[in-house]
């Protein structure tokens, strides 16, 4: 996977993207902007589209896979959570993490050693 910022990537990341943050209260006009802000970063090759971000905290930092999606066949998990592993080993970071719409699937697709760390409740007033 290669870092992207071109807007042919985005073009063709956008609707996929669109789609998996269906449920989710973040939306492609804001990923867009945290990778020109250079908070985050679009990842692009010939399967798939993600975008990374480093979250610091108290106890280090994670990287955090704030939206991953596949060009192609369904799938994108399982073959890719190995190379987000290796990818946030070579950055030095000490947990890898995944921002997910609340949907059962994640804990059927992801392999063991997997489990949620935070739920946000939340209300419109």
């Amino acid at each position: 996977m290669k870092p992207s910022n071109r807007d042919q990537d985005w073009a063709e990341a956008a609707p996929l993207l669109a789609r998996a943050l269906r449920d989710s209260d973040d939306t492609v006009e804001e990923l867009r902007q945290a990778c020109r802000d250079g908070i985050a970063c679009l990842l692009v090759d010939e399967a798939a589209y993600c975008v990374l971000s480093p979250v610091a905290h108290a106890g280090g930092v994670d990287l955090l896979v704030w939206a991953a999606v596949s060009r192609g066949p369904v799938g994108l998990l399982k073959a890719w959570v190995p190379r987000f592993e290796e990818f946030a080993r070579s950055l030095g970071v000490r947990r890898l993490a995944f921002k997910t719409a609340p949907r059962r699937a994640y804990e059927r697709l992801l392999p063991d050693g997997w489990a949620p760390r935070q739920v946000l409740w939340a209300k419109e007033v």
